[in-house]
């Protein structure tokens, strides 16, 4: 799946330079002899690629756009575009804003637009842990960072949760109540996010030396409402349903609601029910989620600086920036009914 038939790494290799070489030449860098230049813009021509736009301060014709791909417009996606834009345009750039929904063809047709409409770089806050559209936009030079989710190759710069921590923390809160049955609801294990809280799950059952039931661990295709009240419903109908349910997501969590309202069954007296995500604080005190929080604004801003950071011109090796989240208790959980 490749945006364009070659990239600079394949023009440096005809041109028996480095990659970095490649690219300065295209962006006619004072650094990189006349002829190198022409060799290097020959073969480009020759070989079907076009180069990226490189911001050039003061230019009147420098692109100040950034792509941004996003799953979806819920509340998280909101105010994560709504910092990134803030961040951007305090710095003179616009920020477009696409949906992807966690589609991948859509995702290629997307970026394609995108491309054709001169980026000067992207921000990736839907994509997969293996995932070769962000692969041929890394390879191709332009300024890339991943935003919420992961990829399993660290090339370029993340701004992340520490989600590991933050889902451990969420089921020993569980634990710690008293709850030995706790079931997890999540999306594909081919996002990181989910990969990760998942990890943490097993974890905190496997310290507390709590058995593992297979039966208590569902994974749906999406980060949607529909995912949470379908996998809801199968856990609470099987022979031994769960005393928690620990959603991966708000979307989740919102389902697994909904099916247990359907159900008649109250939370938390029937059953418990946690999240992850507190962007739509309003709605989460309204339902009172117990959830894990962080700052999904100055995600966004840390985004965009180091985005705008790499269109300047910046080499340094690709960066992890890890925020830590907090535990956020509310009556879901059940906890002021264990309380002594």
């Amino acid at each position: 799946m490749k945006l364009r038939k070659v990239t600079l790494n394949e023009i440096a290799i005809e041109a028996k330079v480095s990659p970095s070489t490649v690219s300065r030449a295209l962006n006619d860098d004072p650094r990189i002899s006349a002829a190198t230049k022409d060799t290097i813009r020959i073969l480009s021509k020759k070989m079907g690629y076009t180069p990226k736009i490189i911001l050039q301060e003061g230019s009147p014709d420098s692109r100040r756009f950034i792509g941004l791909l996003t799953n979806d417009l819920s509340a998280f996606y909101s105010s994560l575009y709504s910092a990134i834009q803030q961040a951007a345009e305090d710095l003179g750039f616009w920020v477009v804003q696409a949906c992807t929904e966690d589609d991948r063809e859509r995702t290629l047709a997307l970026v394609d637009s995108l491309l054709n409409s001169r980026m000067t770089g992207f921000i990736f806050a839907s994509c997969f842990l293996d995932d070769p559209v962000v692969e041929s936009i890394v390879d191709d030079g332009y300024p890339t960072v991943l935003v919420n989710r992961k990829m399993k190759r660290h090339r370029c710069d993340t701004i992340s949760v520490d989600n590991h921590y933050g889902a451990y923390l969420m089921v020993n809160h569980l634990i710690n109540i008293g709850y030995k049955r706790i079931a997890i609801i999540s999306a594909s294990l081919n996002y990181s996010v989910c990969a990760d809280r998942y990890q943490a799950y097993l974890k905190s059952m496997e310290d507390a030396k709590l058995p593992i039931d297979k039966s208590m661990i569902k994974h749906g295709s999406f980060f949607t409402r529909e995912t949470g009240y379908q996998q809801t419903r199968r856990l609470m109908q099987s022979e031994s349903p769960p005393e928690a349910i620990f959603c991966c997501d708000e979307k989740i969590s919102l389902g697994c609601m909904l099916a247990l309202k359907e159900m008649h069954l109250q939370v938390p007296k029937d059953v418990a029910v946690v999240g992850f995500d507190d962007a739509d604080t309003e709605l989460m005190n309204y339902l009172q989620l117990t959830t894990i929080s962080y700052d999904v604004r100055e995600m966004g801003r840390l985004a965009a600086m180091a985005l705008i950071e790499r269109i300047k011109g910046s080499e340094k090796s690709p960066v992890k920036t890890v925020l830590k989240p907090t535990l956020i208790i509310r009556n879901s959980c059940g906890l002021h009914m264990h309380a002594r």
